[in-house]
C-alpha cells in the first residue's frame, strides 16, 4: 500500500508538535520575531525609568541639570567653533 496525501498529513499532524516543540512556544516565539514587542518592552522600560525619576527627585534633578548644561556648551563651543574655523575667509579676487 501506497501512502497518500491523506496519510501524509495525518502522519505530519501526528509528529509535528514532537519535532518542533509545544505549540503555545512556537506562537510565542513568531510573536516575538513579526510583531511590535519591541515596542512594549520599550514603552515598558519608560515606564520604569520615570518611575525611578520620581522615587529620588534629587539625584534626577542634579541629573537633568547636567544634562542641560553640557548640552548647552556643547552647543556654543560648536556655535564659536562653527563662526571661526569652519566658515570660509572672505578673500578679494586679485587682479594681475
Amino acid at each position: 500500500m501506497y501512502p497518500t496525501a491523506t496519510t501524509n498529513r495525518r502522519l505530519g499532524r501526528a509528529a509535528a508538535p514532537g519535532k518542533s516543540g509545544d505549540v503555545t512556544q512556537v506562537k510565542e516565539d513568531d510573536r516575538t520575531t513579526w510583531s511590535v514587542v519591541w515596542f512594549e518592552q520599550w514603552i515598558q522600560d519608560a515606564r520604569y525609568g520615570m518611575g525611578m525619576l520620581r522615587r529620588t527627585r534629587g539625584f534626577s534633578m542634579a541629573v537633568i541639570l547636567k544634562l542641560a548644561l553640557g548640552i548647552g556648551m556643547n552647543t556654543a563651543m560648536f556655535s564659536v567653533l562653527d563662526a571661526v574655523l569652519l566658515h570660509r575667509v572672505p578673500i578679494r579676487m586679485q587682479t594681475g
